[in-house]
């Protein structure tokens, strides 16, 4: 009797195993997430790309999203048309430009142009971004080609940068206004 219901509910186990484990393998296929897919590729040394149409061409990075480029040493790229063409740079969001050495763009409609520059925020369009071309320096803006905040680089040791608000790039003071 005994030997009966084991093997009764074993059968059943491991018909309901079997059926679990098709159902998995299933859902996998359909909904796998890919590493090289629809265009991706990976040139570099130790490099990454996940998404649709990524490019990491620079050794150790990485590139993910959709139409974006990594192609400098050790730099990355995350978004839709975020283009990293520098070495050891960052960005992360939409249609960016980042082209300084070191350089960083977070958010929308961005371009970087000179080694340790820094963007955030949104520029107007695709056509119309918001660019910093100072090196070692900080630009924030949204919705427009001019910065609403920038962060200037400091002289060295114990001493700070300059601060101007509304498009003031190169402020006189410690800080500034336009008004």
């Amino acid at each position: 009797m005994i030997t009966r219901i084991f093997k009764t509910l074993f059968s059943q186990n491991t018909l309901l195993l079997l059926f679990l484990s098709f159902f998995l393998i299933l859902a996998t296929k359909v909904h796998s997430q890919c590493v090289d897919c629809n265009g991706t590729s990976t040139n570099g040394s130790f490099s990454s790309a996940i998404g649709t149409n990524n490019h990491a061409n620079g050794d150790f990075s990485f590139a993910a999203g959709e139409n974006s480029k990594a192609n400098g040493r050790s730099s990355f790229s995350l978004g839709q048309r975020t283009n990293v063409y520098e070495n050891y740079a960052l960005g992360i969001g939409r249609y960016l430009e980042v082209y300084g050495s070191s350089s960083m763009a977070i958010g929308r409609f961005l371009k970087t142009l000179s080694p340790d520059a820094m963007v955030i925020g949104y520029g107007f369009s695709e056509t119309q971004t918001l660019d910093n071309n100072i090196d070692r320096s900080l630009m924030i803006g949204f919705e427009s080609t001019k910065p609403t905040l920038f962060v200037g680089p400091s002289n060295g040791i114990n001493s700070t940068g300059r601060i101007g608000i509304g498009n003031v790039t190169s402020p006189p003071g410690q800080a500034t206004h336009p008004c």
